[in-house]
């Protein structure tokens, strides 16, 4: 079976889904997978434009993302604004494709979504093209007609996709993957990968900021520390170095873990009673695959928003709508051990720790009898 994933470095969490399915293909060593930047393929250049581009909105002018992340948002698919500039851009992956011959096309982020369904369109490949969606909420511009399967996280978003006038054949929801390890920390109890990680038996929190270490981490992480008592809190700040540094010199009430980038989300989560993080789509996830609430804070307005939303409205979050009420909203979940043990009921219903392998299986009824290796 050869796979060719493409993907997008804006945004890391559409790298991880697709790192995550290429690596379940390659369980089986029969297998060849492809694993594509579409940006950069296309253009190294174009590709630093974008991402500058991005982070300066993200850092400095957030409510600019939100702005254009709705210009883009409809109730109707508009596939015409996107075929003059697929059309120009497509051309530089048509060779790519044809010299790996891929038997299916998967797309993890939604520029490669509608660049694929084009390609689809024009005939320029044969094979079957299926994204990944990795966000809950639906974007038009992950909608393609020419999309031969969307694969969402829960069945509300798979409802939203048939209002785009996609029919329901096309829509399967599988949960959003995640990483091997999520399945693997399972397997131990709580106390023992404490253990291993030093960590007391005590109320534990984690902060996550994503691999950028975006958010208002210092603020809310300063009320907190303020509120609560006798806990251990770990942080992770990715690569920000600056808010690593400040966090440092800071003196705190709890024992403080800072952290920069880490290998081991799976057991930083596991041993938290609550994840404190921005509501991004695979963060929240890997969260929710292991029965833990959130509290989400900073959310990017667009996107994350939505995000936001969806899990407020299935009683998995709370939301910190200010950083001076961050301590009092935290200390109250995690007084309250009944509705946190209620909301990681409800979080392993939307957290498919087995959705990588839920979602090659269905390939099979893309592309018939399949050779996949589909076991952990």
């Amino acid at each position: 079976m050869r796979v060719m994933i493409f993907s997008a470095g804006v945004g890391s969490g559409h790298n991880q889904v697709a790192k995550t399915i290429r690596d379940s293909v390659l369980q089986n060593p029969g297998n060849t997978v492809e694993l594509l930047d579409v940006i950069k393929t296309i253009s190294p250049f174009l590709s630093k434009v974008v991402l500058d581009s991005y982070l300066v909105m993200l850092r400095h002018i957030p409510s600019m993302w939100g702005l254009l992340h709705d210009q883009f948002d409809s109730s109707k698919v508009k596939e015409e604004p996107y075929t003059l500039m697929n059309h120009f851009l497509a051309r530089e992956l048509n060779e790519y494709i044809a010299d790996f011959k891929p038997d299916i096309i998967v797309n993890t982020h939604p520029f490669a979504s509608n660049l694929m369904g084009t390609l689809r369109q024009r005939g320029k490949t044969k094979c079957p093209v299926a994204s990944i969606i990795t966000e809950y909420n639906i974007h038009s511009m992950w909608i393609h007609s020419y999309i031969d399967r969307f694969y969402v996280a829960a069945p509300l978003l798979g409802s939203f996709v048939n209002m785009l006038s996609i029919p329901e054949s096309k829509i399967v929801s599988t949960g959003m993957p995640v990483r091997k390890q999520f399945y693997e920390v399972k397997q131990k109890s709580v106390a023992e990968v404490r253990k291993t990680l030093t960590l007391s038996n005590k109320p534990t929190l984690l902060f996550m900021g994503g691999g950028l270490g975006l958010g208002d981490i210092t603020d809310v992480l300063y009320y907190t520390d303020q509120k609560i008592s006798g806990s251990q809190i770990m942080v992770v700040c990715g690569s920000n170095e600056e808010l690593y540094d400040m966090l440092a010199a800071k003196e705190w009430n709890n024992r403080i873990l800072l952290m920069r980038f880490v290998d081991n989300v799976a057991e930083l989560m596991y041993t938290s009673d609550i994840v404190i993080t921005k509501p991004g789509g695979v963060t929240c996830t890997e969260a929710l695959s292991l029965g833990r609430p959130l509290a989400l804070i900073s959310p990017i307005p667009g996107q994350e928003t939505r995000n936001q939303h969806f899990f407020l409205n299935n009683g998995v979050a709370v939301s910190v709508p200010s950083n001076k009420y961050a301590g009092y909203i935290i200390d109250d979940l995690l007084q309250d051990k009944q509705r946190r043990a209620l909301m990681s009921q409800l979080a392993v219903r939307i957290g498919n720790i087995h959705a990588d392998l839920d979602i090659i299986r269905d390939w099979d009824n893309l592309l018939g009898e399949s050779t996949l290796d589909t076991t952990h």
